[in-house]
């Protein structure tokens, strides 16, 4: 009897972080979300399961016209980094949408990360004011760095300046110290903000990117014709934004209803689904972005499978091009 003939590609975050830039990432999830607008590609519902010492998830989702099908297995351990390994940790199965046999297995982490800084900057783009440059990042994780390194390249055109504001700083600034010395090593310069509210003033774009249970941005804080980019809010009980800014800004979703479920839409109450618009809409042209300059928006960036699917499916092209990747059979 034969061996069978490797037929599933197995792709590192080595590999992956060599396979994607940028600019593929941000076609692949811009391409998605005018496809999950037009009905054309769907976004399984995310599964969340607190699990002793962290969490574990599940998304997916299906896109027929583009043959790609996936989910991606991931976990939240945030003991992890006393072991120096990454708090999240995934992996991504793309599957043959004919028969559910898997095409390729891709480390998670990499795709996670850049899926989701370059959704962060695809909201700022679509939303906020053609003249915006000022950049107010609260947050000082990795998905903070990440937004800043995308919005750095995403709007380098208009020659963006950054500030940090570190939540639960000490008096030295010693959070916001260390963010901006990281930032410094890939060249761009971010200054510190110890002053939220003094910050918020001079903000063209906010980019929140924290873990919080409460909103850390107030309405007071906040004038006329900012764009806010709202990434932290993913589960249940986590928000960024106060109600009055979220109910009184335009705010466009992801996903209409994981904004509502897990998002900053749990500000609207009993909104109607279908009366909040979503970017991949604006993006397809079938509803109006910021309707004018003065207008504050809010961009609700809640994470789909979607993007992590046709991310993959990127490296996976990429992969094939250039020969890299391990096959094997299962």
């Amino acid at each position: 009897m034969s061996a069978p003939t490797p037929e599933t590609l197995v792709l590192s975050r080595a590999e992956v972080e060599t396979l994607i830039d940028w600019e593929d990432a941000l076609t692949a999830v811009e391409e998605s979300l005018v496809a999950h607008a037009r009905g054309e590609a769907r976004p399984f519902p995310t599964l969340r399961e607190a699990v002793p010492g962290g969490m574990v998830g599940v998304r997916g989702a299906s896109w027929p016209k583009r043959g790609l099908l996936g989910v991606k297995v991931s976990g939240f351990f945030s003991g992890n980094r006393l072991n120096g390994l990454d708090s999240h940790q995934g992996v991504i199965v793309l599957q043959d949408p004919d028969s559910g046999r898997p095409r390729a297995l891709v480390d998670g982490n990499h795709v996670t990360w850049i899926r989701t800084a370059v959704a962060g900057v695809a909201g700022t783009r679509t939303l906020a004011r053609p003249d915006a440059r000022r950049v107010l990042v609260v947050g000082n994780g990795l998905q903070a760095e990440a937004q800043v390194r995308s919005h750095a390249w995403g709007l380098a055109a208009r020659s963006p300046e950054f500030e940090v504001h570190a939540p639960r700083d000490d008096a030295a600034g010693t959070k916001a110290g260390a963010f901006a010395a990281r930032l410094e090593r890939h060249g761009i310069h971010v200054k510190p903000a110890p002053d939220l509210e003094h910050a918020l003033a001079g903000a063209d774009v906010v980019v929140t990117a924290t873990p919080s249970t409460d909103p850390v941005v107030s309405a007071a804080w906040v004038r006329a014709g900012t764009h806010i980019t709202a990434m932290g809010a993913d589960a249940p009980g986590k928000r960024e934004l106060d109600d009055e800014l979220v109910t009184r800004g335009r705010l466009v979703a992801d996903e209409r209803n994981q904004s509502l479920r897990f998002g900053e839409g749990q500000a609207l109450g009993d909104v109607p689904a279908a009366a909040l618009p979503t970017l991949g809409e604006v993006l397809a042209g079938a509803t109006p972005g910021r309707t004018q300059p003065a207008e504050v928006t809010i961009f609700d960036s809640t994470g789909l499978g979607l993007h992590d699917v046709v991310t993959a499916e990127a490296a996976v092209r990429r992969a094939r091009e250039r020969g890299a990747g391990v096959w094997i059979a299962l």
